[in-house]
């Protein structure tokens, strides 16, 4: 595989759910992972695809980060993970960052300065991202359990004959809740997770703009919430165009087996070269009409090929899928990244960094 010249960072997770994986990676040929401590267990087509990105090399900070952990699982195990992460938040708000790092100082007997201040904030966002992991992972292996719940209730249909007009009626359905709620926990404090996320991200930037890649749409608008808000303030306004991409069939149904077969295709068939080289050309000019016909062109051929394996796999009318860019226009004026994370932006400790090419973001069709 090539390397293309953009850079794209799942943003703010750091652990994919396999489905939303599964989706990425038909469409985009690499996706960095911010790692803190260890990488996320990803199935084994996704290794290459979803490297870890490591922001922390000083060893002492990352002890504290172990250590801070295990407490905060130790708390988990009595209110959960998402408790754990609340009552986080609710220290930060009862603190000020002054009052964190000044009673670290005392109890080391250091004055405070910058650097102590700057380390405090790592902790601080790196706890926090890998305690979300946690919970985003516990999350996924429930999406398997219900999902293999629902292959094995398909299989028992197929065996005893039954057929759409013999579903349970609607009344019946109504007794037997889901497995799991619909409400998507990956989405749950949204706000600390891009703070913290943006916060590490900063401290080894790429030296080119990245592309954030968000699994939702939520995403992209709990991004632009705050960018609205201080361009108002200044009496600017912020420009937001959006560029949808083709729909494709989602691969959900695949065995991982299949999956990689056709992983492997586009591989082999140059489809997914084509497509890296276009969805690159597409983020940097999306107004240009020959990059938008490039990518519709691909975009169509790949929605053919998948197609074709589902429909192996004797798999018919499923749901389908298509990524969504969204480019901001800045102002000289606009700190994205100060904007997200407003902690670190007082602090003084923001390096200097692009903003973001553009976000692409899934969505179901």
């Amino acid at each position: 595989m090539n390397d293309h010249r953009l850079d794209y960072f799942l943003f703010p997770h750091t652990s994919p759910p396999e489905t939303d994986a599964r989706r990425l990676t038909l469409v985009i040929p690499r996706v960095h992972l911010l790692q803190v401590l260890d990488r996320p267990v990803l199935s084994p087509w996704a290794e290459k695809r979803f490297p870890g990105r490591k922001v922390i090399g000083d060893a002492a900070l990352l002890a504290s980060t172990r250590s801070f952990l295990k407490e905060l699982r130790d708390l988990a195990r009595i209110h959960g993970y998402g408790g754990a992460l609340a009552s986080m938040n609710d220290k930060w708000r009862a603190e000020t960052l002054e009052s964190r790092a000044g009673i670290q100082s005392e109890l080391s007997g250091r004055s405070i300065g910058d650097a102590d201040l700057k380390q405090a904030l790592l902790m601080e966002a790196a706890v926090f991202i890998e305690m979300a992991q946690e919970l985003d992972e516990r999350q996924r292996d429930l999406d398997a359990i219900k999902a293999e719940s629902n292959r094995m209730e398909a299989d028992l249909k197929k065996i005893l004959g039954v057929s759409p007009e013999e579903e349970l009626d609607e009344a019946a359905q109504l007794l037997s809740p889901p497995l799991a709620s619909e409400n998507r926990d990956i989405f749950y404090m949204l706000a600390n997770r891009m703070a913290c996320w943006s916060r590490l991200f900063l401290h080894a930037p790429p030296d080119a703009a990245p592309v954030l890649v968000a699994l939702s749409g939520e995403v992209v608008e709990e991004v632009l919430d705050p960018l609205r808000t201080h361009c108002g303030r200044l009496g600017l306004t912020l420009p937001v165009q959006c560029f949808e991409l083709p729909s494709i069939p989602a691969p959900d149904g695949l065995s991982d087996g299949t999956f990689e077969t056709l992983l492997a295709e586009l591989r082999e068939s140059g489809l997914a070269e084509s497509l890296g080289r276009g969805l690159d050309r597409f983020v940097t000019q999306p107004e240009d009409d020959s990059a938008r016909k490039e990518i519709d062109r691909v975009c169509g051929t790949l929605g053919g090929r998948v197609r074709q394996g589902l429909r192996k796999s004797g798999i018919e009318d499923g749901m389908s899928f298509r990524m969504t860019l969204v480019k901001i226009g800045y102002d000289g004026n606009v700190g994205f990244w100060e904007c997200l994370d407003k902690e670190t932006s007082a602090a003084g400790s923001v390096r200097i960094a692009a903003p973001p090419a553009g976000i692409l973001h899934l969505s179901v069709v």
